[in-house]
């Protein structure tokens, strides 16, 4: 049975051995880098430069890539994706009650960011939106009324709390940004 990066090939891999090495498709690469269904392995083999060279020849019409080049593109996506990952939370006592200016420190964030970051999170703490917010929703916050009668809230996180939220963010260009729109160019109202 064939395997890539230790792993067993799922059944729905297409596999065929040529010149007595495991091969597979672009639908099969597709398939084990977690793709989705479509032009993502054709758009990447004609721009990603670290994309596996197909076999020479065409085989029942379609491309055919080693297996061991296949498993070795698939390192580089995951090499690719680890660097891609926010750094970890600095270290510290997991009890340590942290106000805005410590979590973003401990973010490695300026405290502007951590504030418009604070912006966007609050709709999804309050359930307005659904999904994943930029921050933990804090673990205490106090309100307080300045001199000049505004409502001030002070935020706090448990150390403990931003390190657990900062491991399972998914890093730069994941997904976020304008949401993708289907258009309709039929014409029709």
């Amino acid at each position: 049975m064939a395997t890539v990066l230790g792993r067993p090939v799922p059944s729905d891999v297409p596999l065929r051995e040529i010149d007595g090495v495991p091969c597979t498709t672009r639908a099969g690469i597709a398939r084990l880098a977690g793709w989705p269904e479509g032009w993502s392995a054709h758009v990447r083999a004609g721009t990603d430069p670290a994309f596996p060279r197909a076999l020479p020849r065409r085989a029942g019409g379609a491309y055919w890539y080693r297996l061991p080049d296949v498993e070795t593109y698939l390192a580089v996506l995951a090499e690719r994706a680890r660097r891609k990952k926010p750094p970890a939370a600095e270290a510290g006592d997991p009890d340590e009650l942290l106000d805005s200016a410590g979590a973003a420190t401990a973010l490695h964030l300026t405290t502007g960011t951590l504030r418009s970051y604070i912006r966007h999170s609050r709709p999804y703490w309050t359930g307005e939106k659904t999904g994943r917010p930029l921050l933990p929703p804090p673990d205490e916050q106090e309100e307080t009324v300045s001199a000049r009668g505004r409502i001030q809230v002070r935020r706090y996180w448990f150390r403990r709390t931003l390190a657990a939220h900062q491991g399972t963010r998914p890093g730069r260009g994941t997904g976020a940004g304008r949401p993708r729109t289907r258009r309709d160019h039929s014409g029709a109202e």
